[in-house]
């Protein structure tokens, strides 16, 4: 029921109303209640659930709630609750009562407010008082600090006491802290040790609402506009990059013991250090400390760019002080002299890895020059291999690539890291690693900037631009804007490159481009670049070279204004046999997804084309240029599972598709997970199924062990990985409704060219075989009903050249229109559409397709210029919505009673494919053409609980939830001027509220984790080194023990490395379990992984599986020679053997919290592999029954 209430003063905020509200609500039995304010002065909505309790209300306060000295005036609502605010506030009543029953619910008070004198950020520093803080800013307003449930503000000045004009807003969350110091009674302080730098905003008195205000007769409200930006003033500006502690006095002693319960409160916040207040003035700026590191730097003429770069990276990282690396450089340079460039450079970033974070609870000592010098040595006495090199010697389609981070705070370097080649480095090999970086745009947590809920972007992305204008000079080098792929201008990443001279000719960013192609013919910058980006593309399987004899041009296939050929051509049989010996792919694929001159798209095997030839068409060319080899960005290797996502699900139901198939679908998947824990075999082929273990063989090594009755799922390591993967498909299964489709296959499409198929068909082939019969097909993300379609799948004669052709599905190009534009917009130039085949997933009707009209891309009636372009980069960073606007119709489509089929929907789809085109049009979306939405949205939509590693053991944190993906945060942390930001969920009737309340999270870990025996994974290892031992008798292998400690050494480098790499932050390196298994079940929040993480990822899983393939070469005693050929050494029974006895030294009973152990599962990968080939060698029969249990 609603509840109006009137007479409210005008400047009072929104969460002042609501906290006195509360207070008195609550004396009524009503916890869960909504607020909202009406834009008639002084009056509001007030929404409870309860009626009785409701109507209770008013009848005992009817007259007597006095707030602000006035008399607030009640009455009952006269208007029927929206059904879903009701609903989302019965969900808020049950999660409320289940909250209270698993833990005490604090409510917030006002005393989580506490005054400030003034605010200060610096660093830390050591001295004859022990730590101190050095602040190289301070705000001397009176402030303000609000702790909320996962995040503190500060107001500067204090809102409640502020007369001027605006004020300023730091937002710290919690997970960013990454320690906190108090200071004493005497001295009241708070000290925050953060990983990242702030967010800050300026908040402005909103002057058009106030003009309107006034024009209506009405007083002005105090009511700001948020706008974010990189510090208060310019002077915190130019510190915030590098000063990461912010220290808060209290302007009143006795708020000192009210601090340390706010503390005690927040178990998101590390546990307070105490009595830490020494405070002393800086001898110089940071900057001033910087600007004379970089100038004493380019004195050491014989440091390479490499080297210099790491050292920079030392400070721009915020690991250490510029003047403590300033008092480094001549150790640095004796070491350059004595060990070589390449060794000394390793060494610094194996340093990375040993260096402590600065604050309470570090020794001053970590930080002496002494100390980092005698690190540095000792990494260089080690004399291990960088692993960086063997992989580089073995995989000639991979780089170093330096990188570069650019958040509102400031500018990161990392790296490098490898990378596959594109046709720019690969053009020119010998300046690519030191000439070439790639520059990624992000925010402050290293997520994507897009929308946000707390503030305008206009000041940061205005300062983007200007940074993409200049040179940027990183390690006395000058480096200038080149260009990006589609892809990378989805994730905010372009290429900057420094200019060189290569073949006595002087090359710039511009003479680069030039040299790619033609394209002054292009008037459009987002064309252009799009047109440039073809070359920055990742083509990581090589290039073959291609004379233009045998390149043929061919037309396109065209009706009614459409062109069915679009983006796809033919390739020979003998010039498919080319690509298949030089690719070494290991399979034959019929179909390749290519780049060729300025062309590019798929082509496919035509068996009826003599000699070496390949045709294209003029839809697969976008520019001109003179390169005449074949780049291949993918290939139909072999058909990628099949998965319906919650858009999909959402249409097939608006179609006729039962909620109970879907229910069915999801029972089969979590059966299957379950399963999976439950067996050796069903792990083995999980694992399998889920590409892990390319390199570690984990799969294979499971299932060996199984053979022989020892009983793997026992070990404790065996047993995480294991359990880590099905969790990870498990909550992809509940949050994204990430189901498997047993009877589906996801496939590269083309068109048939050989005429055979009839308007409807298609000819679709998975791995050898012919699908027959009805189907469903798409194409993700499907928004608009018409975006799934039934179609026929057919045979064709067994003479047909398609029957050449595996895992593709073939279109016809007869008809009205071409299927794939049907589909979300596809073409055939790289798309890959899901076909289904289960009769469950078959719609009971369809909806003719979305027919949007063609938009032209701007136009500048001129030449391109690279501002044109650079400009264009940071208008897309501002103005891409396509994942906002996905949001928006999910939640409608829940919603709406027509669900797609709404007319609200139907709009939103059209602005999603404006939105997809923007990047090739360069016309952005018009937002104000969005419907209105409720605040209210569906369960299936609430952000994920925190997945947390406690110890070793996975555990879900459902009282602490992580940031959803389109709205910032969930909690009522104080905004001024914002009113309550948590967003409400109501339980959906839907099918995707089905599916999401069917999987119990919680239950299906308990029972995984009630499962895992107390056996101990040293006992399994234990049984196999017994196995090992019988079966090598005889053999000597403890000659090579001392060297097997070097390649374990290195293996456990590698792993570090990679942790620390890819880590979410320095406080949260990823678990030895996540880079075995190459996946990360989350933010360092605990949120679900984000489209960057999920590339992230898989980048980190082919660093490690390539560093672990090299490892395995080295236990086999196989090194590469100058014939680049596997040259044998030793016996790899011995040295196997060796390896495995090395990784079992350590206490079988050692709790591993900072010890790794994976070594130990890849030498006995490699042991038992060479006991089989021993074996096989030799004639022993082999036999399985090997138990080795008493």
């Amino acid at each position: 029921m609603d509840i109006f209430v009137a007479n409210i003063k005008d400047n009072i905020p929104d969460n002042t109303v609501k906290k006195y509200l509360r207070k008195k609500l609550k004396y009524c039995g009503i916890d869960i209640f909504e607020y909202k304010k009406l834009k008639s002065r002084g009056c509001a909505i007030v929404t409870v659930l309860d009626i009785v309790n409701g109507r209770e209300f008013v009848r005992r306060n009817i007259q007597s709630l006095v707030f602000h000295n006035r008399t607030l005036h009640l009455d009952l609502g006269k208007k029927t609750p929206d059904a879903f605010q009701l609903r989302s506030l019965e969900k808020s009543v049950k999660d409320f009562e289940a909250s209270k029953k698993r833990s005490q619910t604090k409510n917030r008070g006002d005393d989580d407010k506490l005054q400030l004198d003034h605010v200060s950020c610096g660093v830390w520093a050591y001295n004859e008082d022990g730590l101190t803080f050095i602040p190289h800013f301070t705000d001397g307003r009176r402030a303000a600090v609000v702790f909320g449930e996962k995040e503190l503000m500060i107001s500067v000045p204090d809102l409640d006491e502020n007369t001027a004009t605006s004020l300023d807003r730091i937002d710290v969350p919690y997970s960013w802290v990454n320690s906190v110091a108090t200071g004493t009674v005497q001295d009241p302080t708070m000290t925050l040790t953060l990983e990242k730098s702030p967010r800050v905003y300026v908040l402005n008195p909103d002057t058009r609402h106030n003009l309107l205000m006034r024009l209506a007769g009405l007083p002005e409200e105090r009511r700001f506009e948020s706008v974010r930006k990189r510090g208060i003033n310019a002077e915190h500006e130019s510190v915030t990059g590098y000063c990461w502690v912010y220290r808060l006095r209290l302007r009143f002693s006795a708020d000192y013991y009210v601090l340390q319960r706010l503390l005690e409160q927040r178990p998101s916040l590390p546990e307070a250090f105490h009595g830490i207040s020494s405070q002393a003035l800086p001898r110089n700026s940071i900057r001033y400390d910087f600007d004379m590191l970089n100038s004493k730097l380019d004195s050491y003429e014989h440091f390479d760019f490499c080297l210099r770069f790491q050292l920079q990276k030392l400070v721009h990282n915020c690991y250490l002080l510029p003047a403590t690396v300033y008092e480094l450089l001549p150790h640095v340079s004796s070491m350059v002299q004595n060990r070589g460039l390449h060794e000394t450079t390793y060494a610094l970033k194996k340093l990375f890895n040993r260096i402590e974070y600065a604050g309470p609870g570090t020794d001053f000592a970590a930080f002496t020059i002494d100390t980092l010098k005698g690190q540095l040595i000792e990494i260089l006495e080690e004399d291990d291999r960088d692993p960086m090199r063997s992989l580089l010697r073995r995989h000639e389609n991979l780089l170093l690539v330096h990188k570069i981070q650019v958040t509102p705070a400031g500018l990161f370097l990392e790296g490098p890291e490898l990378e596959s080649k594109n046709r720019v480095l690969r053009k020119y090999p010998g300046f690519a690693s030191e000439y070439f970086v790639r520059l990624a745009f992000l925010d402050d947590d290293g997520s994507s900037i897009r929308y946000d809920r707390a503030g305008s972007l206009a000041n940061v992305h205005g300062s983007f631009k200007s940074f993409l204008r200049e040179p940027i000079t990183i390690a006395g080098r000058e480096f200038r804007f080149l260009g990006f792929s589609n892809s990378s201008l989805r994730e905010q990443g372009c290429w900057y490159m420094a200019s060189f001279t290569h073949n006595g000719k002087f090359l710039s960013a511009r003479t680069v481009v030039a040299g790619l192609g033609n394209f002054a013919v292009i008037r459009s910058p987002a064309k252009c670049a799009a047109r440039i980006g073809q070359a920055f593309t990742d083509t990581p399987h090589g290039t073959t070279s291609l004379p233009t004899s045998c390149v043929r041009r061919i037309t396109d296939i065209e009706r009614n204004g459409r062109v069915f050929s679009d983006g796809c051509g033919t390739i020979s049989q003998d010039l498919i046999e080319k690509l298949w010996k030089n690719y070494r792919l290991g399979v034959l694929p019929t179909l390749f997804q290519i780049r060729y001159a300025g062309s590019k798209g798929m082509i496919s095997l035509d068996s009826r084309l003599n000699g070496e030839l390949l045709n294209y068409r003029p839809s697969m060319c976008k520019f001109d240029a003179a390169h005449t080899d074949i780049e291949i960005c993918g290939s139909a290797r072999k058909p990628l599972p099949c998965f319906l996502n919650r858009q999909l699900i959402k249409v097939l139901e608006d179609l006729g598709v039962s909620a109970q198939s879907f229910l069915d679908l999801q029972t089969e998947a979590v059966q299957r997970l379950r399963i999976t824990a439950q067996h050796p075999l069903n792990a083995s082929s999980f694992l399998e199924r889920d590409g892990i273990g390319r390199s570690t063989q984990l799969p294979w090594m499971i299932e060996r062990l199984f053979y022989q009755n020892i009983p793997c799922l026992e070990d404790k390591f065996i047993r995480q990985c294991v359990e880590h993967t099905v969790l990870g498909q498990l909550r992809q299964l509940k949050h994204k409704a990430r189901i498997p489709v047993e009877k589906g296959v996801m496939l590269f499409g083309i068109m048939d060219e050989t005429d055979t198929l009839l308007e409807n068909e298609i000819f679709c082939r998975k791995s050898g075989k012919t699908i027959i019969g009805q189907v469903t097909i798409s194409r993700h993300p499907a928004l608009h009903p018409g975006d799934v379609q039934k179609v026929l799948a057919v045979d064709v004669p067994s003479l047909s050249p398609l029957k050449q052709l595996d895992n593709c599905v073939v279109f016809s190009q007869r008809g009205q229109r071409d299927l794939p534009s049907q589909l979300s917009g596809g073409d055939l130039d790289g798309d890959q559409f899901p076909v289904i085949f289960d009769e469950r997933l078959q719609p009971q009707e369809t909806v003719v397709a979305a027919d949007y009209p063609r938009v032209s891309p701007v136009d500048l009636f001129r030449v391109v210029n690279v501002n044109d372009m650079t400009d264009f980069f940071v208008d897309f960073m501002a103005n891409d919505q396509l994942g906002r606007i996905a949001n928006m119709h999910m939640q409608l489509a829940d919603q709406a009673p027509l669900g797609t089929r709404s007319p609200d929907c139907v709009k939103l789809a059209e602005m999603h494919s404006t939105a997809v085109d923007f990047q090739k049009t360069g016309i952005a979306v018009d937002m104000s053409q969005k419907p209105r939405m409720r605040k209210c949205k569906p369960d299936f939509m609430a952000p994920s609980p925190r997945m947390l590693t406690v110890g070793q053991k996975l555990e879900i944190d459902e009282d602490n939830f992580a940031l959803s993906d389109d709205e910032g945060k969930v909690d009522d942390a104080v905004r001024p001027g914002k009113g309550d930001r948590r967003t409400r969920f109501y339980e959906s009737s839907k099918a995707l509220g089905q599916l999401y309340r069917a999987i119990d999270e919680r239950a299906f870990l308990d029972e995984l984790q009630s499962e895992s025996t107390r056996s101990g994974g040293e006992t399994v290892m234990q049984k196999l080194w017994a196995y090992v031992q019988k079966h090598s008798a005889g053999i000597e292998w403890k000659h090579l023990v001392e060297e097997a400690k070097v390649v374990k050494r290195d293996y456990e480098e590698h792993v570090r490395s990679v942790q620390n790499t890819y880590a979410l932050s320095r406080k949260h390196p990823l678990t030895e379990v996540e880079v075995y298994t190459g996946s990360v079940l989350g933010n360092e929040d605990g949120s679900l992984p984000t489209r960057r993480m999920r590339e992230t990822a898989k980048s980190m899983r082919d660093v490690f599986e390539d560093g672990v393939a090299d490892i395995v070469h080295r236990i086999e005693g196989r090194y590469l020679d100058e014939e680049d050929e596997d040259t044998p050494q030793d016996d790899p029974l011995e040295r196997s053997i060796a390896c495995f006895f090395v990784s079992l030294e350590d206490d079988w009973t050692k709790a591993a919290v900072d010890r790794l152990v994976s070594f130990r599962y890849v030498s006995a990968m490699v042991v038992l592999r060479q006991i089989e080939i021993f074996r096989r060698v030799h004639e022993v029969p082999e036999v399985f029954s090997l138990s080795l249990q008493n």
